[in-house]
Parts: C-alpha cells; sequence; structure tokens
C-alpha cells in the first residue's frame, strides 16, 4: 500500500500455487511494482497487469505489464474521461490521448469553439485521438477518429 506520505500504491502479484497456500511467500512473486508518483492498480486481464499513474483529472498514464515475462510491455498517456478510460476488448485496448500534432482550437466543432471561447480560457480543449494497443501482437496505432474535450 501507498505511504503515508505519497499518493499511490505498491503493487505486488504472486503466483497462484494450489499445492503451496503460503502465496504471498516471497518464492511466489512475479511482478513487485513500487509506488511511482500516484500508480494505483487498474485490473488484470489475461496475462497482463494494468495501473494508472497520476493524481488529477486530466492528462494521465498507465502501464501494462506482461506477467509472463515479468517486465513492462506499454506505457503511453491517456484522457481520464468519465466512462471508457480505457476500453479492453478481444486483447484489444483503446483510449483516449491528445493530439499534440493538430492540438488547435480550429479542429474542434463550431458549437464547442463558442462554448471555449465564451469561457475565455486559453488551454481549456483538448483534441483527442482515439488509439489502440493490441495484446497479442504488442501493436499500437492511432485509429484516426477524433473528439474534442473541454478540460480543467
Amino acid at each position: 500500500m501507498g505511504s503515508k506520505k505519497s499518493a499511490g500504491e505498491e503493487i505486488t502479484v504472486y503466483h497462484n500455487n494450489d499445492s503451496n497456500p503460503n502465496c504471498d511467500s516471497p518464492t511466489n512473486i512475479i511482478l513487485r511494482i513500487s509506488n511511482e508518483a500516484g500508480q494505483w492498480f487498474l485490473g488484470i486481464k489475461d496475462n497482463f497487469l494494468f495501473s494508472d499513474i497520476g493524481t488529477g483529472p486530466e492528462v494521465r498514464k498507465f502501464v501494462i505489464y506482461d506477467l509472463n515475462d515479468s517486465k513492462k510491455a506499454f506505457e503511453d498517456e491517456y484522457i481520464s474521461l468519465i466512462k471508457g478510460d480505457l476500453e479492453i476488448s478481444n486483447s484489444i485496448v483503446e483510449y483516449w490521448k491528445v493530439n499534440e500534432r493538430f492540438n488547435h482550437i480550429n479542429n474542434c466543432p463550431e458549437s464547442l469553439r463558442s462554448d471555449i471561447e465564451a469561457l475565455d480560457w486559453k488551454n481549456g480543449y483538448s483534441l483527442l485521438d482515439k488509439h489502440s494497443f493490441n495484446l497479442k501482437t504488442f501493436e499500437h496505432k492511432s485509429l484516426s477518429k477524433f473528439r474534442c474535450y473541454i478540460s480543467q
């Protein structure tokens, strides 16, 4: 668990050994992850552990660890939306990421631009690009789907 001085938690994954009831023995450790400035356990899917790193609502980092190799398989930044943060289906992880290359207010729909201008937010928007990561092939790509997001 996280210390009182920092947010986040240390994460330890143990091998589930039916013949050894003491599964939290150091000899059964598959992976141990130290808390990196607000690291949180998100879950396990197949042989992959997912963690989230961050202490605020906006741009965060997620990390995927391969439990077969006991090492980091992939990491990227993502926008933590109210729902649909990381979607996992058929070994494909999908998420929204800020598109740095085209992150300009003119690439947002007119209705959102007027909302942003009315609020007088100079950096109050983000152009998001949907990305995917394949857990079987380790292929990462942009899906060329875009949306605008009013950010803090």
